[in-house]
């Protein structure tokens, strides 16, 4: 189904300079491909610096420039860029102080993250971004949001996050549930609630909000603890008030990201470092209240390594993987782009690989 046009770099990592990390993509008004991701000096570094580059074509980029540069060495973000049904381009995720330089924003000895909040922003032209609101987290803990914002048909506005342990453990924190936060009034105010949860202690991460073509809300999130069904999924078919869920996606991957596709389907980017091709995989898929009925599941870029220092893909060792967070938009001659992260031998940066529908 998913046949390769070409495959490059958004941004090649110098030797020895800043990595790249979160790549998302989104459309401008005016047709050009908007592409955000951060910088750091090293995994886990809190010293995250937003990008954002521009492409007619998804093949040449330029324009590249910070989103906020006048927080550069007073705040860390990780954001990403998604478009709003108006044709805007959304940027949201989770915002850290720095205080200190060369500080971590996440510890394997606590297992837990720097304390932070939630930002966001919408820009009419993928060009100017306002100063970032923040939303404070509905309870203590820190927020792993990797996902963005979704901005809904209606207007409202949806952000979701998994609770994680902070570092420095001021209070117990409830780990196994998904949290939104639901603004009716264009982000003046949010109103939290839950996605779901699972029994037990375990995370969720990497989870996504979308809504499809339908109306329904579908939400997918990788369950870290379960080695069963690490990739689940919730639908809503009533408009993200309530959702049915978890349920297996059957991909048995990690990390995934959603993009709505016609009416009922949606793409689905992610990392396989488990089984078969180790590498970054595209999913078709038509979810329901039962079951997310994949159409096709395929490889479309194959990883020399799956970690840098050949440890297990267990999320134990995530600040070891040599490629991630995948993410596919689908441009207007009808191409999907899928962008992603990678640490290669070879290769270091952000890379993208341009794909054709090749229909049965």
């Amino acid at each position: 189904m998913f046949k390769k046009v070409s495959e490059g770099f958004v941004y090649q990592a110098e030797k020895g300079g800043r990595i790249g990390v979160g790549p998302r993509t989104a459309l401008t008004k005016d047709g050009r491909i908007v592409c955000s991701y951060m910088t750091q000096t090293t995994v886990g570094q809190n010293d995250l610096i937003p990008m954002v580059t521009y492409s007619q074509d998804g093949e040449k980029w330029d324009g590249t420039k910070p989103i906020w540069p006048q927080l550069k060495s007073k705040k860390s973000s990780f954001v990403s860029a998604r478009n709003t049904p108006d044709g805007r381009v959304s940027v949201a995720g989770m915002l850290f102080d720095i205080d200190s330089e060369g500080e971590m924003f996440w510890s394997d000895e606590a297992a837990g993250m720097k304390e932070n909040k939630l930002c966001w922003c919408i820009s009419d032209d993928g060009i100017h971004f306002p100063e970032p609101q923040v939303v404070p987290l509905a309870y203590y803990a820190s927020a792993e949001q990797p996902g963005g914002l979704l901005v809904k048909k209606n207007g409202e506005i949806i952000m979701i996050y998994a609770p994680y342990d902070t570092i420095k453990k001021k209070q117990s924190v409830v780990t196994n549930k998904l949290i939104k936060m639901t603004s009716a009034d264009g982000g003046k105010t949010f109103e939290p609630g839950m996605i779901g949860s699972v029994e037990g202690k375990v995370n969720f991460a990497e989870s996504w909000i979308v809504e499809l073509g339908n109306g329904n809300v579908l939400v997918s999130s990788w369950l870290l603890d379960s080695k069963d069904t690490p990739d689940v999924y919730f639908l809503s078919c009533d408009g993200g008030k309530t959702f049915i869920g978890p349920n297996d996606m059957k991909i048995g991957g990690q990390t995934t990201s959603l993009t709505p596709y016609q009416d009922d389907k949606v793409l689905v980017a992610y990392n396989q470092r488990a089984k078969g091709t180790i590498g970054v995989w595209l999913a078709l898929a038509q979810p329901d209240e039962k079951d997310f009925n994949i159409i096709y599941n395929e490889p479309v870029w194959e990883a020399v390594t799956k970690s840098r220092s050949n440890k297990s893909a267990d999320f134990d060792n995530w600040t070891d993987y040599s490629f991630g967070e995948p993410h596919v938009s689908i441009l207007p001659d009808g191409h999907l782009l899928v962008v992603f992260w990678c640490m290669q031998p070879d290769e270091t940066g952000i890379k993208y690989v341009k794909l054709k529908i090749e229909r049965d």
